[in-house]
């Protein structure tokens, strides 16, 4: 392992924008190899949330030497915890970017986890 984060607040892109910046390094994250539960997706779609910059407790995100990552996958599998290689830390020049299978964008910190707007505003409604 070369850095470890979680994922709590910010959720996953939040966690790898942290890690790339503390790193002082770039990232390109494929969207569609992170791995995301089907109650996640159902939950944040029914509350209108992106999963993706949500708070994702549990969730623990590492950056692995090239070469060990299949290893560090294979480890993950025996232990039944669902991993995946969702990207490659480039240059910091090349900046954090983010592919989703239609194009890609540069990534910004969420600055506002959208979970908590949501909590708050189901509070109200109690």
């Amino acid at each position: 392992m070369t850095a470890m984060h979680d994922a709590t607040e910010g959720g996953v892109l939040g966690g790898l924008f942290e890690i790339a910046s503390h790193s002082r390094a770039g990232m390109k994250i494929d969207l569609n190899k992170i791995v995301m539960p089907e109650e996640v997706q159902k939950t944040c779609a029914c509350f209108g949330i992106d999963p993706y910059i949500a708070i994702s407790e549990g969730t623990l995100l590492a950056t692995v030497q090239h070469q060990k990552a299949p290893a560090v996958i294979a480890a993950l599998a025996e232990e039944g915890i669902a991993s995946s290689i969702v990207g490659e830390v480039v240059s910091e020049k090349e900046g954090v970017r983010v592919f989703d299978g239609s194009g890609s964008y540069q990534l910004e910190h969420p600055k506002e986890d959208p979970f908590w707007a949501v909590f708050e505003e189901y509070l109200k409604k109690r």
